[in-house]
């Protein structure tokens, strides 16, 4: 079994494709085949910085502890109630993930503001930007995927952009397996899908009851 989280998705087909005879199946969380650009990185740009113009990595970070510290401290920034208001705003308006919603959901109660700052403040600063540009996936190595016949079950947010759903689903489809399963997740942003306020219920159990039922 093979497990995945955004662009690890990508890993795990990739895994998928190259060595079938090791994987009995597919558990992937909102993420795709792709995610390439044309062309080639901008030169001499070699990584990608999660930190803002207006939201610098030492801000982030003194946000994300104070959320973790006290939710309900004074806002950094005055035109919000608290620093858990702070957040919420962050996750749901960051243009990065479409904004409203796309990066997570808080506003509409499908995550929390605690959890996301526990999550948010283990990642690294840098994203390395070639990934954008390589094409893991040529016709050869789809072709390999879909001979595969691995089951999958896949779970994808709607929030980051409208055609979202559509490749999470596409890519689900491309090992060739009559078991596949997706699950369209109305409303949730994209790291509510493994850490939202409803992931227990509608995520990660029925993702174990799939597993059981692999193993039969």
């Amino acid at each position: 079994m093979v497990a995945g989280f955004s662009r690890g998705v990508s890993f795990a087909y990739l895994f998928a494709a190259e060595h079938p005879q090791n994987v009995a199946g597919l558990l992937l969380f909102d993420g795709y085949i792709g995610h390439g650009e044309t062309g080639s990185p901008p030169a001499g740009i070699y990584a990608e910085d999660v930190a803002g113009k207006h939201l610098t990595w030492d801000k982030r970070a003194a946000l994300l502890k104070l959320v973790i510290d006290n939710p309900h401290a004074p806002a950094p920034i005055a035109k919000y109630k608290d620093a858990a208001d702070n957040l919420d705003h962050v996750v749901y308006d960051s243009a990065g993930f479409g904004g409203k919603g796309g990066l997570a959901n808080p506003i509409d109660g499908f995550s929390d503001r605690a959890i996301l700052a526990r999550v948010l403040i283990t990642y690294d600063r840098y994203w390395p930007i070639v990934q954008d540009y390589e094409d893991s996936f040529p016709p050869a190595v789809m072709a390999g995927l879909r001979r595969s016949k691995i089951p999958v079950f896949a779970f994808s947010s709607t929030n980051i952009a409208p055609e979202w759903p559509d490749r999470v689903a596409k890519s689900a489809a491309s090992t060739g397996s009559n078991d596949m399963h997706v699950t369209r997740l109305q409303g949730w942003g994209h790291l509510d899908v493994i850490c939202g306020t409803h992931a227990v219920r509608d995520v990660f159990t029925p993702a174990l009851e799939w597993l059981r039922r692999l193993r039969e």
